[in-house]
Protein backbone atom coordinates (compact mmCIF):
# COMPACT_ATOMS: atom_id res chain seq x y z
CA UNK A 1 0.00 0.00 0.00
CA UNK A 2 1.25 3.26 -0.86
CA UNK A 3 0.63 5.82 2.07
CA UNK A 4 1.95 9.06 0.36
CA UNK A 5 -1.19 9.33 -1.59
CA UNK A 6 -3.15 9.60 1.82
CA UNK A 7 -1.24 11.60 3.50
CA UNK A 8 0.01 14.24 1.10
CA UNK A 9 -2.47 14.08 -1.91
CA UNK A 10 -2.28 17.53 -2.20
CA UNK A 11 1.54 17.31 -3.11
CA UNK A 12 2.11 13.43 -4.63
CA UNK A 13 3.16 12.87 -7.72
CA UNK A 14 4.93 9.87 -7.77
CA UNK A 15 8.05 9.65 -6.03
CA UNK A 16 8.54 13.56 -5.37
CA UNK A 17 6.53 15.99 -2.93
CA UNK A 18 5.70 18.90 -5.17
CA UNK A 19 6.04 21.93 -3.49
CA UNK A 20 5.27 25.74 -5.22
CA UNK A 21 6.43 24.18 -8.36
CA UNK A 22 9.40 22.21 -6.99
CA UNK A 23 9.78 18.26 -6.99
CA UNK A 24 11.72 16.66 -3.94
CA UNK A 25 12.61 13.19 -3.88
CA UNK A 26 10.17 10.94 -1.38
CA UNK A 27 9.81 7.41 0.11
CA UNK A 28 7.74 5.49 2.76
CA UNK A 29 9.03 3.29 4.73
CA UNK A 30 6.55 0.36 5.35
CA UNK A 31 6.09 -0.93 8.77
CA UNK A 32 4.02 -3.70 10.44
CA UNK A 33 2.87 -3.85 13.58
CA UNK A 34 2.68 -6.84 15.86
CA UNK A 35 -1.60 -7.57 14.65
CA UNK A 36 0.10 -6.84 11.42
CA UNK A 37 -1.18 -3.49 10.43
CA UNK A 38 0.95 -1.53 8.02
CA UNK A 39 1.98 2.22 8.54
CA UNK A 40 4.13 4.18 6.96
CA UNK A 41 6.75 6.96 7.87
CA UNK A 42 7.22 9.39 5.10
CA UNK A 43 10.81 10.39 4.32
CA UNK A 44 11.75 13.11 2.17
CA UNK A 45 14.92 15.49 1.69
CA UNK A 46 16.69 18.21 3.85
CA UNK A 47 16.20 20.61 0.80
CA UNK A 48 12.19 20.37 1.42
CA UNK A 49 12.61 20.96 5.08
CA UNK A 50 14.79 24.05 4.02
CA UNK A 51 12.33 25.21 1.85
CA UNK A 52 9.15 24.89 4.18
CA UNK A 53 11.31 26.52 6.72
CA UNK A 54 12.60 29.73 4.49
CA UNK A 55 8.58 30.03 3.71
CA UNK A 56 7.45 30.05 7.23
CA UNK A 57 10.17 32.04 8.09
CA UNK A 58 9.23 34.64 5.49
CA UNK A 59 5.54 34.92 5.38
CA UNK A 60 5.21 34.23 9.36
CA UNK A 61 2.65 31.08 10.25
CA UNK A 62 1.97 29.74 7.35
CA UNK A 63 -0.49 26.58 7.70
CA UNK A 64 0.43 24.82 4.16
CA UNK A 65 3.90 24.34 5.45
CA UNK A 66 3.09 23.58 8.81
CA UNK A 67 -0.18 20.82 7.26
CA UNK A 68 2.74 19.45 4.79
CA UNK A 69 6.04 19.39 7.56
CA UNK A 70 3.85 17.63 9.96
CA UNK A 71 3.55 14.26 7.58
CA UNK A 72 6.91 13.82 7.01
CA UNK A 73 8.89 11.37 9.74
CA UNK A 74 12.31 12.21 9.08
CA UNK A 75 14.17 14.24 6.56
CA UNK A 76 17.44 12.70 5.37
CA UNK A 77 20.78 13.94 3.92
CA UNK A 78 21.67 12.38 0.55
CA UNK A 79 23.68 9.66 1.72
CA UNK A 80 21.01 8.58 3.91
CA UNK A 81 18.26 8.71 1.61
CA UNK A 82 20.04 6.08 -0.97
CA UNK A 83 20.13 4.05 2.04
CA UNK A 84 17.58 0.48 2.47
CA UNK A 85 14.69 0.79 4.32
CA UNK A 86 15.63 -1.28 7.37
CA UNK A 87 19.06 1.19 7.43
CA UNK A 88 17.10 4.13 7.36
CA UNK A 89 14.58 2.81 9.67
CA UNK A 90 17.59 2.57 11.83
CA UNK A 91 18.94 5.80 11.88
CA UNK A 92 15.34 7.42 12.45
CA UNK A 93 14.53 5.20 15.66
CA UNK A 94 18.37 4.86 17.72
Amino acid sequence: MDFRKYTISKYYDGDYIVFRGERYPCRTLVETSEDGREWGLLVSVYELEKELMDDQLSSGKDTECDALDGQIAYYANAEEFSLPDKDLYRIIYH
